[in-house]
């Protein structure tokens, strides 16, 4: 049994309409160019999408009604009509054809508007505007068959409503639904082409056999005409193979992303020299078998990583320290809960903070009480903590530096390291303030951050003798990061460098008032702006007050920065239009770009990575020595192949 030739036929002019949807928009995001294009699992993204969107929804639609006239001319024509001949037709017809589905989606979307505008809505609630819709939808649908059946026969007689429906169930719901079930199920990127592909042409060929089932068919003995296939599959071969190589072959240098999903809340990360990334989780410690992290050894042990209660460092050989206070001084407490954690397993111990009972800690409960941990090169576990101190008008901050040299730690050693004068309400987050850090020779730094002032706490190698202070100004609610002397940080969109105060030895007799004047001569906590050394921009945040690199996120939580080298790098959010097609509407999900900057002093560049949508995502960020950069948001990560 013979196939009908209208199937060839049909096949002759469906193949390079579907060539040109597929290869034509791949051609107009090129021209977009290196800097407004991003590689994303393999699928080539328009930075900013919402323009260029609909020139390649508008190709794709131009393509789909071409192969539809086309089509179904050649199903009337029963085998009798040439593909040449009924391409000719679809083109003569296109104009007319294009203006009647333009007039015919603007009266649908003015009828819906009106009725939302004169209240409709409020009167009729949810169904009525859903029954106004779809009588709108099969009366535009009605609309496109009676202008396929004239341009194909000049029969102008309106289908039937029984052919309507069904050209909506089987022409218009199923493949959208087929659609919507491709892009639910993981396939590789490569394969979205050709899925593309059969789903269009298939599409089409139901449709006009569909638009046209109840039109007579040509009678005639036709001719032995060759039907020529070849030019079809000839430039649909030539649209998969540039598509698919496009992202492959990158000619634009456009950014390279891959991301995966399922990572919980990160507490830390980092990409230690010469390793895959260690990232400190809410739910376990994972250390990455690969860049992305797919293939991961899980540990799990001490306190909860909770944001403003467990905090986690990881070492410059990957070791993870996690740390937590609990318990009172009724029981010997407060007691720090930590574990230090490898690939083989995690072990936790429980740390007196005081070193004796007689040692009191304030009566009036107003001071902050926090812990930062560290690994040292040493194999030493360092431990920062913040304990209440009676004095000040709102109670004080006592400072302690406690090392082990084991995680046994057997005979802990406990430097006091001075105090601060607490401020009642400076908007920061609690559980937040403290840092701790371990330079490569084994020297700690700590930092805390109080009112409008970072103070850093620094002593000796191992031995901690010889204290010391020193600091830089700290703006409400900014991200920053510290390295060694250096420090930065990032606030409405823009990165500062902070003019540091001299280091100066600290009494621990002697406590030191947060309100005291500096050395620079700024009162910290008055609100005045602090002296600056230098600032830069961050690309896409000068114009936005909803970027998360800039407020979106209290106290910094929608970003985050680190040194890596000579350079700063930061993660944030700007905002973005959502993938596709976008019509803004008022109170629509937000969506957002994740972007990586990096900043060599004032000179900073951007990267794109992927878009998601709703709340600007609190983010970590790690650096590998090479240059890759790796982020993670709850539910992600993402690495960016090269800076």
């Amino acid at each position: 049994m013979s196939m009908n030739p209208a199937r060839w036929l049909s096949a002759a002019v469906i193949l390079p309409a579907v060539a040109v949807a597929l290869l034509l928009p791949n051609l107009v995001t090129l021209a977009a160019g290196g800097d407004g294009l991003v590689i994303v699992d393999g699928r080539v993204e328009l930075v900013e999408s919402a323009p260029l969107g609909w020139v390649n929804l508008a190709v794709v639609v131009l393509a789909w009604l071409f192969a539809l006239l086309a089509s179904s001319r050649i199903e009337v024509g029963d085998g009798v009509v040439g593909a040449r001949e009924a391409a000719w037709d679809a083109l003569r017809h296109l104009p007319v054809m294009l203006f009647g589905a333009v007039a015919a989606c603007a009266v649908t979307v003015g009828v819906l508007w009106a009725f939302v505008a004169v209240g409709g809505v409020t009167a009729t609630g949810l169904p009525g505007i859903v029954v106004l819709a779809v009588v709108c939808g099969l009366l535009a649908v009605r609309a496109l068959l009676v202008g396929v059946r004239w341009s194909v026969s000049g029969d102008t007689a309106p289908p039937s409503w029984g052919e309507v429906v069904m050209f909506v169930l089987a022409g218009l719901a199923l493949p959208f639904a087929a659609l919507a079930l491709w892009g639910a199920v993981e396939t590789p990127w490569y394969l979205d082409n050709v899925g593309y592909v059969l789903l269009f042409a298939v599409t089409v060929g139901a449709q006009a056999a569909l638009a046209t089932r109840s039109l007579p068919r040509t009678v005639g003995e036709g001719t032995d005409r060759k039907i020529r296939a070849w030019p079809g599959v000839a430039a649909l071969a030539l649209s998969l193979v540039v598509s698919t190589g496009l992202p492959v072959v990158n000619p634009v240098g456009a950014p390279v992303v891959h991301t995966r999903d399922g990572v919980g809340p990160v507490a830390a990360m980092a990409w230690p020299a010469g390793q895959h990334p260690v990232i400190a989780s809410l739910g376990a410690v994972m250390f990455c078998d690969d860049d992305l992290c797919e293939r991961h050894t899980d540990v799990d042990g001490g306190p909860a990583l909770m944001r403003g209660f467990g905090k986690a460092a990881i070492g410059r050989d990957g070791t993870v320290v996690t740390a937590a206070i609990g318990g009172g001084p009724d029981s010997g407490g407060p007691f720090i809960h930590y574990a230090r954690c490898v690939r083989t397993g995690c072990e936790e111990k429980y740390l007196p903070v005081r070193a004796s009972v007689n040692d009191k800690l304030s009566t009036q409960g107003t001071g902050e009480m926090e812990v930062a941990p560290a690994s040292a090169p040493d194999g030493a576990l360092w431990f920062f903590v913040s304990l209440p101190a009676d004095g000040g008008p709102h109670g004080r901050n006592r400072f302690v530096l406690i090392r082990c040299a084991d995680v046994a730690c057997a005979t802990p050693e406990r430097h006091e390291m001075g105090a601060l004068d607490h401020i009642e309400e400076d908007g920061y987050q609690r559980g937040e303030r403290a840092r701790l850090s371990i330079d490569a020779d084994g020297r700690p730094r700590a930092d805390w951050w109080e009112g409008m002032w970072i103070t850093r706490l620094t002593c000796d190698p191992t031995t901690c003798v010889n204290p010391k202070k020193s600091g830089f100004a700290g703006f409400p609610n900014a991200i920053w990061a510290t390295d060694g002397t250096r420090g930065v940080t990032v606030q409405h969109g823009q990165l500062r460098y902070p003019a540091p105060e001299a280091e100066a030895a600290v009494d621990a007799e002697t406590e030191t008032e947060a309100g005291a004047e500096t050395e620079a001569g700024t009162p910290v906590d008055s609100g005045a702006e602090p002296e600056v050394e230098a600032a830069a921009w961050l690309a896409g945040t000068e114009s936005s007050a909803e970027s998360s690199a800039e407020s979106s996120a209290e106290n910094g939580a929608g970003s985050s920065a680190v040194f890596a080298g000579d350079d700063v790098y930061v993660a944030g959010s700007v905002p973005a239009s959502p993938k596709g097609v976008y019509v803004g509407t008022e109170g629509a999900t937000p969506a957002w770009r994740q972007t990586v900057w990096r900043c060599s002093g004032v000179d900073c560049t951007s990267m794109p990575l992927d878009v998601y949508e709703g709340e600007a995502a609190s983010m970590a960020i790690a650096v590998a020595e090479d240059g890759r950069v790796l982020v993670a948001r709850s539910g992600s990560l993402a690495l960016l192949q090269a800076f």
